[in-house]
């Protein structure tokens, strides 16, 4: 559930820079694709693999979401170990 929060923002964050910085010509370096980094292993898995799991069937809907922006490579995904 989370992922689908932090895809929607960063989304949108990343075409309000894109937006910002060519209509006021600020010259801002921008990354090309945002970076999303994770401490959940499992949700990260579930948004990249676009298999169906019996046990996530409720949450399928919104991993499509994040999933198409993978796809599109708008967005990637970093595992990050909490150590």
């Amino acid at each position: 559930m989370a992922f689908k929060e932090v895809t929607t923002e960063c989304l949108y964050l990343n075409n309000a820079l894109k937006y910002l910085n060519n209509k006021l010509q600020l010259q801002i370096p921008l990354l090309t694709i945002p970076l999303i980094l994770t401490d959940n292993e499992g949700a990260k898995k579930l948004a990249e693999n676009p298999e169906f799991h019996k046990r996530t069937k409720h949450i399928d809907i919104i991993y499509h979401f994040v999933r198409e922006h993978i796809r599109n490579n708008e967005l990637m995904i970093r595992f990050v170990p909490i150590k």
